[in-house]
């Protein structure tokens, strides 16, 4: 990495209030990587506590979009976009289709959600932008999905990760082959981390390479890392991303091979530069560089875990807090919950009744509302006795992931 970009990133990042007051009295002259270490790092609290209109670099009248990841009342993580920034992030997107042997006119299904989240609009500008012919279709509604891939002889798709085996069970339910059916040449996955073994399998029943696609919606979106055919890991976008593999407990850089905390500075993005942000994702820097192709230099492994307690629930991220400042609100209930997570992403959040005058069916409802209108998930409520808490060591949030892959 050259000391050069850092320090013109440095100095970049202080034309946000953020970053003016984040880095006021420190010394901030790049001389070599040792001195870019010291500097301060990002953290994803910082960033949900502060007005986000501290976090834009530029005049507001260069904002061209907002996206959002999930949050509370009034604080949802912000992520801001100039022209030129939607432009390398479409440029990111679109190494991943040509890598993928994708080509203009090919037919492209996106079954990622649209909105505020990054992915949808993410996905389909690039592809739009690349040249393919692009369905809109979302999420959901399988069978649509899969008619539209058999009608329109797609060639790829994008889907979170955890969609693939409900497309595979509606495929095999159906008597629907789809090395015969489909025209497929690659299947795009992201959102939430995957294990390596079933996407092997998946691989193999669609006979075409599924390829992970890296991403956070602080940073940009999907595209920070893509994977190439026949190639371990994910290739880096380096000339836009520097990252650093973090010990989290001692907060050492790490070197290849070693596994740690993804930490993520932005290079050349104008609206809203980060500086050695904590993720919170876990992998590590892999392969031999005298493979390595394409634009970059890095090749970064999947996605092993999360080093907070955020569970990723169809793609969306959901932190235990945001849970509990909704249950806080309903005064016709304890303050004790716990969110089960079963196969499928199936969300249960189990609660127990305060307030004997009302029935559970109207406290269930509104509960319910409330979870969709701010977290974007849909829950099932379970009505528990206290005891059931109270039997709980007293331990008033408590989240079960009970899939076999942990999100």
């Amino acid at each position: 990495m050259n000391v050069q970009d850092l320090q013109a990133t440095v100095n970049y990042c202080q034309n946000s209030k953020f970053y003016q007051h984040k880095l006021a009295g420190l010394r901030c002259r790049i001389h070599s990587l040792k001195d870019f270490q010291a500097l301060p790092f990002t953290t994803k609290s910082e960033i949900r506590a502060v007005n986000p209109l501290k976090l834009v670099a530029v005049d507001m009248d260069l904002i061209r979009r907002v996206h959002t990841s999930s949050g509370t009342k009034g604080t949802p993580s912000m992520t801001f976009y100039t022209d030129s920034d939607l432009s390398r992030w479409s440029g990111h997107l679109q190494r991943a289709f040509k890598s993928a042997d994708l080509r203009p006119g090919d037919v492209f299904q996106n079954m990622v959600g649209f909105g505020m989240f990054s992915g949808g609009l993410g996905f389909q500008s690039a592809a739009e932008d690349f040249g393919l012919m692009v369905i809109p279709v979302g999420p959901g509604n399988t069978e649509r999905q899969v008619k539209f891939m058999i009608d329109f002889e797609v060639k790829a798709f994008i889907a979170i990760s955890n969609y693939i085996p409900i497309l595979i069970e509606y495929m095999q339910m159906h008597g629907i082959n789809p090395r015969k059916d489909l025209k497929l040449k690659a299947i795009f996955i992201g959102a939430e981390p995957f294990n390596p073994k079933e996407k092997q399998k998946w691989s193999a029943f669609f006979g075409v390479p599924i390829l992970g696609i890296y991403g956070l919606s602080e940073i940009e979106g999907p595209g920070i890392a893509y994977e190439e055919r026949g190639v371990s890991g994910m290739t880096v976008c380096d000339d836009d991303f520097y990252i650093e593999i973090l010990d989290p407990e001692s907060d050492r850089v790490l070197p290849i091979g070693c596994e740690g905390e993804i930490v993520i500075t932005t290079l050349r993005r104008d609206a809203m530069p980060l500086l050695r942000f904590r993720t919170g994702d876990v992998s590590k820097f892999i392969g031999d560089s005298s493979l390595m192709t394409g634009y970059c230099n890095l090749r970064l492994d999947y996605v092993t875990h999360r080093l907070d307690d955020m569970v990723i629930i169809k793609g969306v991220n959901v932190f235990p807090d945001e849970v509990e400042k909704i249950v806080l609100s309903f005064s016709e209930i304890y303050n004790f919950f716990e969110l089960m997570i079963d196969e499928n992403d199936k969300a249960t959040l189990r609660v127990s009744l305060k307030d004997s005058a009302v029935t559970t069916d109207y406290v269930e409802n509104r509960l319910k509302s409330e979870i969709k209108k701010w977290l974007f998930i849909n829950i099932s409520v379970e009505w528990m006795p206290i005891a059931y808490f109270l039997g709980e060591k007293g331990k008033r949030i408590s989240v079960k992931d009970n899939r076999k892959f942990k999100k």
